[in-house]
């Protein structure tokens, strides 16, 4: 009986080990290889086999590792990380900083939460004492860091390598100045792109200046921002004491 062009003995047919290897193993060395005796190569492949094992439970617990890290912090080899800067004046945090810090740190590999100083206007907080708070709040968030900024935020961007800046938006009202904003720091960093997040609807209405104006009047800012902020909150604006003078604010 003539045997099918297309016929491959058993004995040299593709086995996965020798599959696997091709992309690794020069192809003349291959070719050596199939010249060895029926003996010789069973001593190869088992050879070969132990190898692909050991390679197989590295790979297995590789695996293992990459899935036990938290989210953010490993990258494909060879891909730049991709950095953020999410800046504002923070003056107290608010729960709706923290949903767009939360949701910007799952677009990036790394957010930089930048805490501006603004020497025309008088701060509730010191920028020490909000740096501290927002480290406090992102402790949960293991790709966040805090950093203070002074100067233009296009050029302390693209200092730190960052790819976009990120903007909350929480009503239409907002857009024309954040348009506006963006298109300069396009001017001053091309490279640097400007990302909008829609607030949340629970904090559409939110700001520092309601929660410090809430504070003020003696009114619970609890659901309006992080415990440790509505903390410091209501020490800054407990009952005061003769001699003692805390800043306004507006």
């Amino acid at each position: 009986m003539e045997r099918p062009k297309d016929f491959v003995p058993v004995s040299l047919a593709p086995d996965p080990v020798i599959e696997y290897y091709k992309q690794f193993v020069d192809v003349s060395l291959l070719r050596e290889n199939l010249k060895l005796t029926p003996t010789e190569r069973v001593r190869k492949m088992q050879e070969m086999g132990r190898v692909y094992a050991e390679l197989r439970r590295a790979g297995e617990n590789l695996s293992r590792q990459i899935q036990a890290q938290p989210a953010g912090t490993l990258l494909p080899m060879g891909e730049q990380v991709r950095r953020a800067v999410y800046p504002g004046s923070f003056d107290p945090p608010t729960l709706g900083h923290l949903d767009i810090i939360q949701r910007a740190a799952r677009l990036f590999d790394e957010l930089i939460v930048a805490v501006a100083v603004n020497a025309q206007k008088q701060s509730l907080f010191s920028l020490q004492e909000r740096v501290q708070m927002l480290q406090e709040c992102c402790r949960h968030l293991p790709n966040v860091r805090i950093a203070s900024l002074e100067g233009l935020l296009a050029r302390f961007a693209d200092q730190v390598g960052a790819c976009a800046i990120v903007r909350g938006l929480r009503a239409v009202s907002d857009f024309e100045y954040e348009f506006q904003m963006a298109t300069m720091n396009r001017q001053l960093a091309p490279e640097v792109d400007t990302c909008f997040l829609m607030t949340h609807q629970q904090y559409a209405f939110l700001s520092s200046s309601i929660v410090k104006e809430v504070a003020r009047l003696g009114g619970s800012v609890d659901a309006l921002v992080p415990p440790n902020v509505a903390h410091k909150l209501r020490e800054r604006f407990a009952p005061k004491t003769a001699g003692t003078h805390h800043p306004s604010s507006e």
